[in-house]
């Protein structure tokens, strides 16, 4: 099992999976430490990974818009922002991570070691290490990184886009009602390791559905299918 010494030691073997020097090897050992790890090691200094998660994950979304953008130039708002969803949503953000054979470096509580891992801790762990990169080095060397390691995932899902629940809402709701649906987070319960969070989706203002989840987004995709349940 791995531990805050070990992590730091090992900074080299993970420079070298992904490819990427960090000046700054700081931010590549917090974006291996999640919350709990923290709890029950209050004596290190240095922050989780949730931060750099939250810039990650917009950083993402941002290249994937522009290799979309040119990828598809005769695609319309609707299916650009559908695909785009396919390519960033927690599952795939899980096995890209696990792609880059990383998992055992993330830093967990003895409590979220015990308990069933959930798939949005890696998810969580790649977007906080593209946080990572793109602070280190900014945007054209974080476009780098994804495109070396998963352009040939990206174009695959390009290839044989599949809709999901959000993208189907979606689209029911702009061709209805020219607007696109709204998720609110409405309660979230259970110890650090097994939170359950609950959405409930609005279109055109009015509630349709209720999800819940082990992460916001598969709370968001099965408000979604709630909703289109309700619809038929």
């Amino acid at each position: 099992m791995f531990d805050f010494n070990k992590l730091k030691k090992n900074i080299d073997e993970i420079q070298n999976k992904i490819n990427y020097f960090f000046k700054n090897k700081d931010l590549l050992i917090e974006a291996f430490i999640h919350k709990s790890y923290l709890n029950e090691n209050k004596d290190i200094k240095i922050k989780d990974n949730e931060r750099l998660e939250f810039l990650g994950d917009s950083v993402l979304s941002l290249i994937i818009s522009d290799f979309l953008f040119n990828k598809l130039p005769s695609s319309d708002e609707g299916k650009l922002s559908h695909i785009r969803s396919l390519i960033v949503n927690a599952t795939q953000c899980e096995i890209y991570f696990e792609k880059l054979n990383l998992n055992d470096y993330i830093l967990l509580s003895k409590g979220e070691i015990k308990a069933k891992r959930k798939s949005s801790i890696s998810a969580n762990a790649l977007e906080a290490l593209i946080g990572a990169i793109y602070v280190d080095s900014g945007y054209e060397k974080t476009k780098l990184f994804l495109l070396n390691h998963f352009e040939d995932m990206f174009l695959d899902i390009l290839k044989n886009p599949k809709m999901d629940n959000k993208s189907t809402l979606q689209e029911y709701a702009q061709k209805k009602y020219n607007t696109i649906p709204e998720y609110k987070l409405i309660n979230a319960e259970g110890p650090e390791h097994e939170k359950i969070f609950f959405v409930q989706v609005y279109v055109n203002n009015e509630p349709l559905g209720k999800g819940s989840g082990s992460c916001k987004k598969t709370a968001e995709q099965n408000a979604a299918n709630d909703a289109l349940s309700n619809l038929k």
